[in-house]
């Protein structure tokens, strides 16, 4: 494989992550259930509803993990298989409540994201507020890829703000720049109008920031595209006197552009969710994305492939850094 190709390369590794955080989603099996009996039946519904009082102050761990194979236009055939890493521990606090929506802000404490394609590996790190990238193990040198991946990671470090209404839509454009710090904005979790019963489902949209770049002479409008869920209660289950509600959602999404530009996304998995204390505690998904010429590099962008597992939980206040272990230098050739 050329040189030429990586820096190309890894801008395909940052689409397929950029895609699929500004998809809102947080791998395949459901998350594990709290120690406890399954409520016993009950004809009575459950009102779902996330109650957000001002100073409440969450803190999530989440991962996302998979692989992606990307295929460049000009590549005749070629497909690079890519594995990436994605780990994140951040705060969220709930800074003020108008009109029954909830601004809360949100605060990436600690990160890791590894891109590995054999060839080369980039690794960074996020810890004690420094952000550091490295090469196959070496500090990335000016013009590097691994430098330009610093200077797009260095956006995240900046608290975002987001708002939140008690169904647990997210509103505006600040949607993908919150999702982006990870945390409770990956879950795709929307709560139903009105109380339901075990085995009710009902269906939300939520609307995401797409910025689909074109082809040669061919505008793909940026603007915001709607993404269809189905949820689904599948259980309560009691712990400790506390009530969780399982709930499964499933949802997808395609945006078509110019000049065989597309975006499909797939996403299923299951939410656990605190009912009387009305806060989300764990997600996990499985999402598959499908890209053919998006990754800011224009027509010879080719396809992007990926089948990625993301899993986000709850964690005490003074929870650490994320837990992977320190990450195998990239193979050389």
């Amino acid at each position: 494989m050329s040189g030429s190709r990586l820096p190309r390369l890894h801008s395909l590794a940052a689409l397929g992550l950029c895609s699929l955080l500004a998809y809102a989603a947080a791998g395949a099996e459901p998350p594990a259930d709290p120690a406890g009996e399954p409520a016993p039946p009950s004809n009575s519904a459950v009102t779902l509803v996330f109650k957000q009082p001002a100073g409440q102050v969450q803190r999530f761990r989440g991962q996302i993990k998979g692989d992606m194979t990307i295929s460049p236009a000009q590549g005749k055939g070629l497909e690079i298989p890519l594995t990436l890493l994605w780990q994140f521990v951040n705060t969220e606090k709930v800074i003020g409540t108008r009109q029954n929506m909830a601004t809360i802000s949100i605060k990436l404490d600690s990160m890791l994201l590894s891109t590995d394609a054999g060839v080369m590996k980039l690794v960074s790190r996020l810890q004690d507020g420094k952000l550091v990238t490295t090469v196959n193990g070496e500090k990335a040198q000016p013009g590097s890829p691994g430098e330009a991946s610093t200077a797009a990671l260095k956006k995240m470090l900046v608290p975002k703000n987001i708002r939140r209404s008690p169904r647990g839509l997210i509103m505006g454009e600040n949607i993908t720049a919150g999702s982006t710090m990870g945390g409770s904005t990956l879950s795709i979790l929307q709560l139903p109008e009105k109380p339901i019963q075990i085995g009710d489902s009902w269906e939300t949209a939520q609307e995401v920031q797409f910025d689909l770049p074109a082809g040669q002479g061919a505008g793909v409008p940026k603007g915001q595209r709607q993404v269809r869920l189905t949820h689904t209660l599948k259980s309560i289950l009691n712990k400790n006197g506390k009530r969780f509600a399982l709930i499964e959602s499933t949802g997808s999404t395609a945006v078509e552009g110019g000049a065989d530009v597309s975006l499909n996304q797939n996403i299923v998995g299951t939410s656990r969710f605190d009912i009387d204390r009305g806060a989300l505690v764990s997600s996990q998904y499985a999402l598959n994305i499908n890209s053919t010429g998006a990754a800011g590099a224009g027509p010879a962008a080719g396809r992007l492939d990926a089948n990625l597992d993301i899993t986000l939980s709850e964690v005490a206040p003074g929870a650490a850094k994320p837990s992977a272990g320190k990450p195998a230098k990239g193979k050389k050739k």
